[in-house]
């Protein structure tokens, strides 16, 4: 259920509306979420349409058929991003799953440094 409202909040954000102010909170209502629109949950109404489909499509898996509990009790480490951020002197941001990358910044010319 409560991956169905969170994307369904998504969603409207992927439609091209950013924040939440009036733009969002006009769409939200009328897909049946309600405030805080910052942090959405499901009216009741909607709440009833997202139990069926919940009904419809069966427990939370992991894509290889262990039910979300299994997932949430397992010693599983997240893994950690494996991307570097290098830097050059202007600002501009680059992130390269390189320890060594040699590459100039076509702004400002400089050689991009690794950001610690």
């Amino acid at each position: 259920m409560e991956v169905l409202h969170v994307l369904l909040h998504e969603m409207i954000h992927a439609s091209g509306i950013r924040g939440h102010r009036k733009d969002f909170s006009q769409v939200a209502k009328r897909v049946g979420l309600v405030k805080p629109w910052v942090a959405t949950t499901p009216s009741d109404y909607l709440r009833e349409l997202l139990e069926d489909i919940v009904v419809r499509l069966g427990p939370l898996t992991d894509g290889w058929g262990k039910e979300k509990e299994m997932l949430e009790t397992s010693n599983l480490k997240p893994q950690t991003t494996r991307l570097r951020k290098w830097e050059c002197d202007c600002g501009v941001i680059v992130r390269v799953a390189r320890d060594n990358f040699h590459a100039q910044c076509l702004l400002c010319g400089s050689i991009f440094k690794l950001s610690v």
